[in-house]
Parts: structure tokens; C-alpha cells; sequence
């Protein structure tokens, strides 16, 4: 084993044992959690009452949401406008499954489940995936979204609606492959 090796091997054990910010008690309190499951409530909240201005509102000004099989949205007033262009949610359920950061960041991994009620569609589709969304505390100690991307599996009912929609409006529709 060549010296360079051994110097880049000890590197990367010590980055391994140096404890993280939250390991070393500057991560998040019980109450930015609390605080961070509220607006949770809130997003959903907002959504079922379709009052985009409130959803909106949990994010920076600029925030970017990355829904899947669309292009980024970026910034508030896109993302409120992005929010009235959704078909009605009947139902919509977000469940953080894991919050963790430090005292100015966060992010929360979870999941979602949704029913949506698109106009012309012959009947109510559910949907369901993964989210990441990352949050940036405010001077007055609310954290805000300051990105968002949505995971939903491949070949979805809500994925091809969204993709079927999007082709009559003409925005461009990049398909994976299957």
C-alpha cells in the first residue's frame, strides 16, 4: 500500500468518527420538530381547502418544487401559481418519516398519499410516493421550504394523467424509458 493511500484511508476513518452536529447536541430541538410537523399539517391542510396562497406561503421566496415527470418550479409566485393549476385533492396525507438537522436546516424525508379529482377524468385517481424537502429556519424560528421534490413510482395512474395533460397543453414530456 502506497503512503498516499494509507494518508486518504486515515482521512476518511477520521471523517467517520468526527460525530455529527446532531450527535454532538446542536441538532434540532423538540420544538423545531414540532414546529416542523405543524407546517406539515398546514401543507396538508391547505391543499384539501385548495388555498394555494396559504401553501405557497410555506415557502422562501426562492424555493424550488421538483414534481416528478415535470420541470422545476422556482420561486414562490411560480409555485403558488403551479399550486392553482392542480386538480382538486380529495384526500391528502403526509407522513414524516424522518426530520433531522441542526439548528438553521433541516430536511424531512417522508410519504404521501393523495386523491385527486382531475376534470374529465372518468373517475377520482390515488397516488402515492416518497418526498425529501429541505428547510431553512427564518429569523422569526419558522422554517420554511426552501426545496421540495416529490418521488412517485414509474407508470402511476397520477403520473400518466399528468403526462397526458401535459401533452394536450404542450409543455414538453421527457418519458423514461420502461
Amino acid at each position: 500500500m502506497r503512503m498516499v493511500d494509507v494518508v486518504i484511508l486515515a482521512a476518511c476513518a477520521w471523517l467517520v468518527w468526527v460525530p455529527s452536529e446532531a450527535q454532538t447536541g446542536k441538532g434540532l430541538s423538540p420544538t423545531d420538530v414540532r414546529k416542523i410537523n405543524e407546517s406539515t399539517e398546514s401543507a396538508m391542510k391547505a391543499a384539501l381547502a385548495k388555498d394555494s396562497a396559504t401553501w405557497a406561503a410555506l415557502f422562501l421566496d426562492d424555493s424550488a418544487v421538483y414534481p416528478p415527470n415535470e420541470p422545476a418550479v422556482k420561486g414562490r409566485a411560480a409555485i403558488r401559481t403551479w399550486l392553482e393549476k392542480l386538480p382538486p385533492i380529495t384526500e391528502f396525507t403526509l407522513i414524516n418519516v424522518k426530520v433531522e438537522g441542526r439548528e438553521d436546516l433541516a430536511y424531512v424525508l417522508g410519504t404521501y398519499t393523495m386523491t385527486i379529482a382531475p376534470p374529465g377524468a372518468p373517475g377520482p385517481i390515488k397516488d402515492s410516493g416518497k418526498f425529501v424537502t429541505v428547510l431553512r429556519r427564518q429569523a422569526d424560528g419558522r422554517s420554511r421550504c426552501g426545496g421540495h421534490v416529490q418521488l412517485r413510482p414509474a407508470g402511476s395512474a397520477a403520473a400518466e394523467v399528468g403526462a397526458s395533460e401535459r401533452e394536450r397543453s404542450g409543455t414538453q414530456v421527457i418519458r423514461r424509458p420502461r
